[in-house]
């Protein structure tokens, strides 16, 4: 539902796209579309280690996750990605996934609930920067090679959106551990297969890694192993470009798709025949965070205090000075700072 396609992916969390008008021929004919990005926050590409921007936009594309939220406007609502169904115990602490069979990663390997297991525990014991969204989880459990239970601590109501991540896009457990991976308790020192996922993926989403040279180009290729329709792509070269007004020149220059240009830059587009501008949600956010630590501040750790500030904000006016662009969601945002 996010990217049935990569250029499904960039409309969706764009705030304007170009594209040119060749680009339909291009798709039809299976040649490479060429994005320009700004890489410059990327640190990593193995799904249990990164947290930044133009990373999860490459992951989301390689690696498919067990739900998804059904669009931008609904993200507590949920459907169906490589589970075909879920269902949650009474007290909230169990979440049993049915899983949808005759799914293949991109090495032809299937896809088991084992995966699903061992991705998870992955992310909790690699102890990288999201470790901790898998804070809440307890046990993972095998029921049958298409059956999954996770077990949590204590209840928590945001479980299923932590699921929609790209942090949790399940790897082909088989490929990875031969390429180093580990899920053990102590995988922060055992795994060590970060430098061979930074250059290849281990996922069964619509695309497969083929390189990554920092500071310049992350290359893709179409997954012909996915279990969804393809993508008319069969190449994306996502170039380093980190300058707006550099990528706005691009539009000069061949077929580019860009997931961020000014509306500055819009004003030269405006009229050119071989140039589609589309607005849509981007990833930009904006938030305040408040402690509720007393002894950080203790008015702030007073539940009514916080309330008081939340009534406070002017959001449609915020909204207005984006030229009602932007759109007011409620959903999980966590932190886990404490200053």
């Amino acid at each position: 539902m996010r990217r049935l396609a990569f250029v499904t992916l960039i409309v969706a969390l764009i705030g304007a796209v170009g594209v040119s008008e060749g680009m339909a021929g291009q798709r039809a004919a299976g040649k490479a579309l060429i994005v320009a990005l700004d890489q410059s926050d990327v640190k990593t590409l193995d799904p249990g280690r990164q947290f930044e921007y133009a990373a999860q936009f490459i992951d989301l594309n390689c690696y498919d996750t067990l739900l998804a939220s059904k669009g931008g406007s609904e993200l507590t609502t949920y459907v169906p990605a490589l589970a075909t169904e879920w269902s949650v115990s009474k007290d909230g602490k169990e979440y049993t996934f049915k899983l949808r069979k005759n799914v293949k990663f991109a090495s032809g390997n299937p896809f088991t609930a084992e995966d699903v297991r061992f991705t998870l525990m992955r992310l909790k014991n690699v102890k990288g920067n999201p470790a901790w969204l898998m804070d809440p989880l307890k046990e993972i459990q095998v029921v049958d090679s298409h059956t999954v239970k996770m077990v949590l601590s204590d209840p928590f109501g945001d479980w299923l959106a932590l699921l929609t991540g790209p942090n949790s896009g399940i790897l082909d457990a088989k490929l990875a551990k031969e390429h180093g991976a580990s899920d053990s308790a102590t995988a922060d020192k055992d795994d060590k297969s970060e430098e061979w996922l930074n250059q290849n993926s281990a996922g069964s989403g619509p695309f497969v890694l083929k390189g990554w040279l920092r500071s310049n180009a992350i290359k893709l290729e179409r997954n012909p192993n996915y279990w969804r329709e393809g993508p008319k792509v069969a190449r994306v070269e996502i170039r380093d470009v980190p300058s707006r007004p550099r990528r706005s020149c691009r539009w000069r220059t061949g077929t580019w798709i860009s997931p961020s240009t000014s509306r500055r830059s819009h004003r030269g587009m405006r009229g050119n025949k071989n140039i589609k501008i589309i607005t849509g949600q981007s990833l930009d956010n904006m938030y305040l965070g408040l402690t509720t630590g007393a002894q950080i501040h203790q008015c702030l750790a007073k539940k009514e205090v916080r309330q008081a500030i939340r009534h406070a904000i002017d959001y449609d006016g915020i909204i207005a000075l984006t030229n009602k662009q932007a759109v007011a969601v409620r959903w999980f945002t966590p932190s886990v700072c404490s200053a």
